[in-house]
This record gives structure tokens, sequence and C-alpha cells, in this order.
């Protein structure tokens, strides 16, 4: 009871202290200067996101230590002929669905890569200037949504996490494999694979998804197939954890094909609050950037600041909470 106590009163002097360096500096940094109340603000601000990141500044020569992410294509079986895929790659393009690559026209730099790894049935038809036109294998969740195994490419390679777990959904996908197109296959990833991917999430970041009602998306085990197929990887469309917490301009669409567009921040921020279970697409950004610093991983469309030491916010959604307070 005094422990806790003691802590409540160190919180609350610690925030009287933030709040009265802030007005400090406010009072020092524009006393004799007649800014407006807008501009004002807006310095603030900026000279509070410089501060942010001059905090998280480090040596990147040593890399970053933490649960090693490799091995998670073994736990991957074709529903096929039940063997194990053998792809590896020397470059791969991970092409999320995020609207950011609208506009982008980073096709020649996607399909120049040896492999393109794409999330569920994210259409390529019609958007070929912006996402590329060649797919080497594509990452499902277990809902298989949108999926006609007869209209796949010739060749195409289904990774399908959580399936075999989920018996139902495993039938259903197992008819399918009949009517798949010529040396196509769909790969299940195991229930001891799934545990792992689960453990990876709880080890990076405290916080074991069943326990918090959160659910890993698709992009993240995604993530974690391509640091194991591929020597260097670059991901497309995929904005870093502290995008929204700066406003942009403009919120793009959530996914670059859905009509009508739901915005991708909105869906951030949603996700982040609903206590009733929900995809933290936040957290995992953040441990994403951590992986950059670990494994031969680039972010394009956008880039994401390479001084940005994500090992500092284990703490999930601070970087955005400070930046957050400081506006309000």
């Amino acid at each position: 009871m005094h422990k806790s106590l003691a802590f409540l009163i160190g919180l609350i002097l610690t925030s009287c202290l933030i709040y009265i360096l802030l007005g400090s500096y406010v009072v020092l940094h524009y006393s004799g200067r007649s800014s407006s109340t807008f501009h004002l603000g807006r310095d603030l601000l900026r000279n509070a996101t410089k501060w942010t990141h001059a905090l998280v500044e480090h040596d990147q020569n040593p890399k970053p230590s933490g649960p090693d992410v490799h091995g998670a294509l073994r736990h991957y079986i074709s529903l096929v002929d039940n063997k194990r895929t053998n792809l590896s790659c020397t470059s791969c393009a991970l092409v999320s669905s995020s609207g950011f690559l609208i506009g982008k026209n980073a096709s020649k730099e996607i399909d120049s890569r040896s492999c393109v790894i794409r999330l569920n049935m994210a259409p390529v038809r019609g958007f070929e200037k912006d996402v590329g036109s060649r797919t080497s294998l594509r990452v499902l969740n277990f809902f298989m949504i949108d999926v006609k195994p007869e209209a796949l490419p010739n060749n195409s390679r289904l990774m399908v996490w959580g399936l075999l777990k989920r018996k139902d959904h495993l039938q259903d996908v197992t008819k399918m494999v009949k009517h798949l197109s010529p040396g196509s296959t769909i790969h299940g990833q195991t229930h001891k694979g799934e545990l792992e991917a689960e453990e990876l999430y709880a080890k990076e970041t405290g916080l074991h998804p069943v326990k918090t009602r959160s659910w890993l998306s698709t992009g993240w085990f995604a993530m974690m197939l391509a640091v194991d197929l591929c020597q260097e990887v670059h991901v497309y469309g995929m904005v870093p954890a502290d995008y929204c917490a700066r406003r942009p301009r403009k919120d793009v669409p959530y996914h670059y094909y859905d009509l009508p567009h739901i915005k991708e921040c909105s869906t951030y921020r949603h996700a982040e609050r609903d206590k009733k279970g929900n995809h933290r697409f936040l957290r995992e950004k953040v441990v994403f950037a951590r992986w950059a610093q670990r494994y031969n991983i680039t972010f394009h469309h956008p880039s994401w600041p390479m001084k940005f030491d994500a090992r500092l916010f284990h703490n999930a959604g601070l970087l955005e909470t400070i930046l957050q307070w400081i506006r309000s």
C-alpha cells in the first residue's frame, strides 16, 4: 500500500516537473517574440520531435540483440505433397497492401527483386504501375478470403498461417487443392509455428497476444517468413510506428485496392484502442524497426529513419503517446 502510494506521488511530481520544464522552455524561447499561438505550437512540436529523435540516436555499429526470428519456414507444410518449401531468395520485395503505395510508381523497383511477397489476395492487375506485376508467394490468413484456386497464375505459392490448427478451414482449403492451377501449391502453418510466432511477439513486446486480446497480423507472419527466406528484405508501403502520430496532411487508404477506401491511421487507432481484441499494428511496427537493425531489412515508400532506436520503446506506442501529449 505504502509502495503504491509512493509510486503514485512520484509519478504526479514527475508529471508536474515535465510541465514546468516545458512551460519554462516556451517562456524563455519565445520571450520578446510576436509569434502567434499557431506558430508557437508548431515550433514547439518541431522542437519536441527533434528532442525525441535526439533521445533515441545511438551508435549503430553493434547490432542490437534479441530473440532469433529465423525458423518460421520449417513450420509450413504443403497440402499437395506434404513437403516443406525449398524456396530461397537473395533479394525480396515484401509488398504491403497500404494505400501509401498509390502514385509511387514502384513497379520497376519491386519487380527487380528475385522474389516478390504479397499479403493475402491483394490484387496486382490494374495496380501494376505502383505495386509491380510479379508474385513469388503470398502469405494469407486461414480465412483464405477471395481465393479462387483455378484463377491463380501457374506455379503460385500460398503460405497460410494458422491453417493446420483449424480443422474447419483446413477441410475447405484441402478441397481447393484439387482445383489449383498447374504447379501451384498451398502450404499450411503448423500449430507449433503459430505458437512460436506468438511467443516471439511476447518476447519482443513483453505482451502475450492471447493474454492481451491481440491478434497477430498477416504482416507479422510475412515479415517472419521474409527474414527466413531472404538474404535481404525490401519492404514497400509500410509506414513506421510514429507515422500517424505526426498527423500527416493526408490519411492514406488502409488498402490500395479497396473502394470505398478505409483510412489507414484511423484503422490503426481503432485497433490499438479496441479492448475486445484486435491487431496491434503499431506495436508490430516498433518490433519491425528493431528487426531492421538486426537483419538486412530496408523500408521504401516511405523510408524509415535508421537512427530510430526501437529498443528504447519496449512499451509499444510510447513515441506516439509522447507526440500526442505534446500536441494536447
